[in-house]
């Protein structure tokens, strides 16, 4: 006869994922730009927490662009923290949770990158694109069968016993390949 068991455990009980499409223009720039020569998004830095069906995700990274100035004779890195806020909207895969939990994992699936960077009337603006999937933990009761207990035909302990007799404790120091 199989008994039914209830194991209460932690689960993801929803998830989502969403794609981040930030543009920005570089605002103080020493010179009105002639021409943009490269484009870096670094220290990307965020954090989520659940807030109803939605996870708020809060975060920031580092724009960095190289362009020249002054008829592209001279050239400068401008420097621009771009911070946001926004939702990822969950769905809930385990309906029948017992407690929800504030207990998110994030993780960006795509890193932020410059997909384009432009210079609109001496203005550099920049667009950056990124990934975050978000998973919220929860605990929940998984129903198990319990088939009864296994008896075992062979004991064990005397097969160890048997084979703790066979090994031969000086077996290295009468070795060839000692290097003696």
């Amino acid at each position: 006869m199989n008994d039914i068991r209830e194991i209460v455990t932690k689960a993801v009980i929803g998830k989502g994922k969403k794609r981040f499409k930030i543009t920005s223009p570089l605002n103080d720039l020493r010179s009105p730009a002639d021409s943009i020569l490269g484009c870096w998004i670094i220290n990307h830095k965020f954090g989520a927490r659940k807030c109803d069906n939605a996870v708020d995700v809060k975060g920031m990274y580092d724009i960095n662009v190289w362009y020249s100035f002054a008829d592209n004779t001279q050239t400068e890195v401008a420097r621009q923290t771009i911070e946001y806020d926004d939702q990822v909207n969950v769905h809930r895969t385990i309906r029948d949770c017992l407690y929800e939990g504030d207990e998110v994992i994030a993780r960006t699936i795509q890193q932020p990158t410059c997909v384009d960077a432009r210079i609109e009337d001496g203005e550099i603006v920049v667009e950056v694109e990124f990934e975050i999937v978000v998973e919220v933990i929860g605990e929940t009761k998984m129903r198990v069968s319990i088939l009864g207990p296994v008896e075992n035909d062979v004991d064990t302990d005397d097969e160890d016993d048997e084979i703790d007799q066979q090994i031969n404790p000086n077996f290295l120091k009468s070795s060839p390949f000692r290097g003696e």
